[in-house]
């Protein structure tokens, strides 16, 4: 089903073109170390464990223009936005709130959870990068759900909305929705000595 808002339309993945601007986006908005396997997610979106969603901006002309894209992970209970990003022509206008609004409806009876680089680790190179990330989600009514983990080599900090999780919940969905294998590169990570305070 479409759902448009401000001139923005937000739907499932529909085609070979879709997913080909979906990649190159993904490649040029994570670094490399952020970015899954294509494969893993695609692998989940045909297993229907994952949603793909386009977006698209509508133009004055009624032309659409490629916005950006989100991927879910769905598990029973709760739902994990693995990815999101805007093109970095459309950033700034409130498009990035605008599709986390959106997808916050669509999940609304579930618990819903994103996890986003720690800015807890020391010596990050993207510092600002991170707490800028971070304060964006909690504006759109994340809160910390005080769980770090090293997710694939990089240190991950869980926000969300309507839920609780620990690590143990954690774990457990990554190695239900995507697989045992992948669970295994999700550790559990000690608590920040102190959690700094909320903007």
């Amino acid at each position: 089903m479409k759902t448009h808002s401000s001139k923005i339309v937000i739907r499932p993945i529909e085609t070979r073109r879709e997913w080909r601007n979906l990649i190159r986006l993904y490649r040029g908005a994570f670094p490399r170390a952020e970015r899954k396997p294509v494969i893993i997610l695609m692998s989940a979106w045909r297993k229907r464990k994952a949603d793909v969603w386009y977006a698209e901006k509508v133009l004055p002309c009624g032309k659409t223009r490629f916005l950006g894209f989100a991927i879910t992970l769905n598990g029973k209970k709760a739902v994990m936005l693995d990815y999101l990003a805007v093109s970095p022509k459309e950033r700034g206008n409130g498009s990035g709130t605008a599709f986390i609004k959106t997808l916050l409806n669509t999940y609304a009876p579930s618990g819903f959870f994103v996890e986003i680089e720690s800015i807890y680790e020391e010596n990050a190179s993207n510092l600002v990068q991170r707490e800028k990330r971070r304060l964006f989600y909690i504006r759109n009514g994340f809160q910390p759900l005080r769980v770090t983990a090293d997710v694939f080599g990089v240190q991950m900090e869980l926000l969300g909305v309507n839920m609780k999780i620990d690590f143990q919940a954690y774990n457990a969905f990554y190695r239900e929705n995507y697989s045992p294998f992948a669970a295994k590169f999700v550790r559990p990570l000690p608590p920040p000595k102190s959690f700094r305070s909320e903007a």
